[in-house]
């Protein structure tokens, strides 16, 4: 691994989170349901623990001056997804699995109506940024954790991998979207590998 690298990872990374940061090119009244983001997505938390990754991380570690451990454990709290592997969505419900691939225990299937458009503008890292988030409300039975949830837009830049930021609570929308912690758990599309998704962490400039 070349001495540059662990920088570009911690930065991409960075930059990864931030990646709804651009405002959304969907307008509001485009947006009345779930359909945007149909499909079957894996979270990007569940590859961070795989073999390709470990180098990774103990060389970000020695940049960093921490233990390789703690560099894990930073990246899959900015990831963190509350042991949910992949979502199924489609126009008006997602199903969440512990797997990826929509495989393994259901964990929950719950339905959501769509409340409005939120654009937020805040900095971080010294980087000013507007992000807008596609508010969702919990309808009917389904996990207090979701009542309620938060989308950004789906990023699928020609040569990128394809993927999304959500937040999801049981507090209220505000305070998701005018969450100041580093929390964005990303779904991405199926595609994605741990393969794939180091090599583009590292192709970051």
């Amino acid at each position: 691994m070349s001495q540059h690298r662990p920088l570009t990872l911690f930065s991409f990374l960075l930059a990864l989170c931030l990646a709804l940061s651009c405002a959304s090119s969907l307008a509001q009244d485009e947006v009345t349901s779930l359909a945007p983001w149909q499909g079957t997505w894996n979270s990007a938390e569940s590859f961070l623990g795989e073999e390709v990754f470990q180098d990774a991380y103990a060389a970000l570690a020695e940049t960093m001056d921490m233990p390789a451990e703690a560099v894990q454990a930073m990246l899959t709290g900015m990831m963190q997804a509350g042991g949910v592997g992949s979502f199924v969505i489609t126009d008006e419900e997602i199903a969440a699995y512990a797997d990826r691939n929509g495989e393994g225990d259901l964990l929950f299937r719950a339905a959501f109506a769509y409340n409005g458009k939120k654009t937020v503008t805040g900095e971080f890292q010294g980087i000013s940024f507007t992000a807008d988030w596609y508010q969702f409300a919990l309808q009917g039975d389904g996990p207090e954790a979701y009542t309620y949830l938060v989308l950004g837009e789906v990023e699928a830049e020609e040569g990128s991998m394809v993927h999304f930021h959500y937040r999801f609570g049981a507090e209220s929308f505000d305070a998701l979207t005018g969450m100041t912690e580093d929390w964005y758990p990303t779904m991405c599309d199926p595609s994605v590998t741990a393969e794939s998704l180091l090599a583009e962490l590292l192709s970051g400039e």
